[in-house]
């Protein structure tokens, strides 16, 4: 399983922690607005 997520390019937000592989899923729908709308309002800021 891991060497076909690696081959499909479906690894890249996988994360290991303390030796324990954590799969992560991809951002929904309402964390990317809420990611941008952050972005926006801070971005100037910083």
């Amino acid at each position: 399983m891991l060497d076909e997520r690696r081959r499909l390019g479906h690894d890249v937000r996988d994360e290991m922690w303390d030796g324990v592989l954590h799969i992560v899923p991809p951002p929904g729908g309402a964390h990317q607005h809420f990611g941008a709308t952050f972005l926006m309002l801070v971005g100037p800021v910083a």
